[in-house]
């Protein structure tokens, strides 16, 4: 257990300072040695982080700013990015996140891609919080709390279809553009299809909001579909949702599970949207704040660092060769 007083002016030290982080050094662990972006780039936006709400009074400070959590979440990144392609290959991707929890994961993914100039996948967030089951953890299951009406779910799956979520028109259409290739004689290597595979991605904690979301739109879900969440504390989850093991617990105690509970940072990147708003507000009006758009330029500029260093690193290398 840590004073949250001390670690709050331990962790203004590392970012004005480039010094590591305060967890290792209270708990007497190895202190981990952060990427230079990392150190580099909170030194550069320290100034305008002391003024935004990402930090709260002088006690709390917004998870993705300490303790090497910029350069987790990027590797969590890479391995989710590289984990959806070789374990099903498709043509394109879509990747949403499943309200706030996994946001910031899936915005360095968006971050990542468009540095490296890749356009295979399209990344978006789905409005959805709460649910309307709560977990019994005495018997281990759920108890519903709440039963949409349909005036309610009907609200919602519209909403779903302006997320473009629903692949199964896509598929119509690619049958219609067969028989197309075939009345018109197109050559047989003629690309006429695109296979597309969808991800929502969740930090499930009982996985409520999972199970909830799933028996509302479960209409919306094309064939090409999984869950990839972290580790649940729930053995219930949707079937076709899988387990990415590569993230470990210290990640989910330290970053994944701080990420999920980090509304009082006002960094959101999708509106809060429980079921009781369904009928009264609509989330295509969601703006970011002034703090999450702070967070989010403090993201990007630590992709393009990282990724700055490793071209430089590349040309090195190959010099190196040709000596």
């Amino acid at each position: 257990m840590f004073i949250k007083n001390s670690y709050m002016k331990y962790l203004l030290i590392v970012m004005t300072t480039c010094l590591h982080y305060s967890v290792f050094a209270m708990s007497q662990l190895p202190v981990p040695q952060c990427s230079s972006c990392a150190t580099k780039i909170l030194k550069e936006f320290a100034s305008e982080i002391y003024k935004s709400a990402l930090v709260i009074s002088d006690q709390e400070i917004h998870p993705l700013l300490s303790e090497c959590a910029l350069d987790t979440l990027f590797d969590i990144a890479i391995k989710t990015k590289s984990y959806m392609k070789e374990k099903h290959p498709s043509d394109k991707y879509k990747v949403f996140s499943l309200g706030q929890s996994p946001a910031w994961l899936v915005a360095m993914m968006k971050l990542i891609d468009e540095v490296q100039g890749v356009h295979d996948t399209q990344y978006d967030f789905i409005a959805f919080s709460s649910g309307f089951f709560e977990y019994d953890l005495q018997h281990d299951r759920f108890k519903r709390w709440k039963t949409p009406s349909l005036e309610e779910v009907n609200i919602y799956k519209k909403y779903l279809d302006t997320l473009d979520l629903d692949l199964k028109k896509d598929t119509s259409n690619e049958s219609k553009k067969r028989i197309l290739s075939k009345t018109l004689g197109w050559k047989k290597n003629t690309p006429v299809s695109k296979k597309t595979h969808t991800f929502i991605l969740e930090f499930p904690h009982h996985a409520n909001s999972m199970l909830s979301f799933e028996e509302v739109a479960k209409s919306h879900f094309p064939k090409d579909f999984n869950f990839l969440v972290s580790q649940p504390y729930s053995k219930r989850l949707p079937g076709s949702t899988e387990i990415l093991r590569f993230i470990d617990q210290e990640a989910i105690s330290n970053l994944i599970v701080p990420l999920a509970n980090s509304d009082y940072f006002d960094d959101r990147l999708v509106m809060r949207y429980p079921i009781f708003d369904w009928t009264q507000k609509d989330p295509s009006s969601f703006h970011m704040s002034s703090a999450a758009t702070l967070l989010h330029k403090i993201v990007e500029a630590y992709v393009d660092c990282r990724y700055k260093i490793s071209s430089k690193t590349e040309i090195s290398n190959s010099m190196e060769a040709l000596d």
